[in-house]
């Protein structure tokens, strides 16, 4: 969230170098912070390249604590290791020193014969249950309907990171308050206050209107709800696809009642 802008410029520049067929990324639902931020980056820039023929599959290594349900058309592949290769991978996760130092059965259960890979398609998986149930863009107002347990609501707070070019994006977070009413949205960089969202608590959950004026100009979302934790994220990321120029609506199929489905 406060990352160094330039990191989608080196990326970019990098996949303009090698013009690879064949990109391998994180999850975005990775439980592991480090892995969903770097899927967000590398997702945001391989949509920069529009119709380039790159294949881009991602990996999940971290469970989250809300289940995953993929999409039945979600697009599925599992490599069965040599004996040889599995022996590599287990020599490299031995390389992490500190790590297997803390806990070795659980980084050497990695080296599996089996590796599982799906299509990266960050608006084609959903939850079980859903963390994020639905999103709809109305007159400015980005509306978030969201499911949260009411002992998750101490320490929460969403996260938003905008796309707004190739070589831009643009972070906001927005702590929850225990009680409905207003939230201050942040900008995650410097901190400044830029505006108040709504938020409004009832029994299934939460109710977010988050204000678009000082982000006018950008094409995808990636929306995270966020807690405190000691080394792993309850969810990883979402992304939502955004009509270019004002966000006035979603490029999600669309549902009853004129909400979209947020995956």
């Amino acid at each position: 969230m406060k990352g160094d802008p330039e990191l989608l410029v080196l990326f970019a520049k990098e996949i303009e170098k090698w013009l690879p067929t064949l990109v391998v990324i994180p999850s975005m639902l990775d439980a592991h912070p480090d892995h969903s931020a770097l899927s967000v980056v590398l997702s945001a820039v391989l949509h920069s390249f529009g119709n380039a023929p790159i294949q881009t599959w991602e990996y999940l290594v971290h469970e989250p604590q809300i289940a995953i349900t993929r999409q039945s058309k979600t697009v599925r592949l599992t490599l069965r290791l040599s004996s040889e290769e599995v022996y590599c991978k287990l020599k490299a996760i031995l390389c992490h020193k500190t790590q297997v130092a803390l806990s070795r059965g659980r980084f050497t259960r990695f080296s599996k014969v089996e590796e599982a890979y799906c299509r990266h398609d960050p608006t084609g998986v959903t939850t079980h249950d859903g963390s994020l149930l639905a999103v709809r863009a109305c007159e400015g107002v980005l509306h978030l309907r969201i499911s949260i347990d009411p002992h998750d609501r101490l320490g929460s707070e969403i996260l938003l990171a905008f796309r707004s070019s190739a070589s831009e994006m643009h972070g906001w977070r927005i702590p929850l308050s225990l009680w409905s009413g207003f939230a201050p949205i942040l900008d995650a960089t410097s901190g400044w206050r830029l505006h108040d969202a709504t938020v409004r608590w009832g029994a299934s959950g939460l109710t977010v209107g988050i204000p678009l004026f000082a982000m006018r100009n950008f094409d995808a979302v990636f929306i995270k709800l966020s807690g405190w934790t000691l080394f792993f994220d309850r969810s990883g990321w979402w992304r939502v696809s955004v009509t270019s120029g004002r966000a006035s609506g979603l490029t999600n199929r669309p549902k009853p009642a004129g909400l979209m489905t947020l995956s």
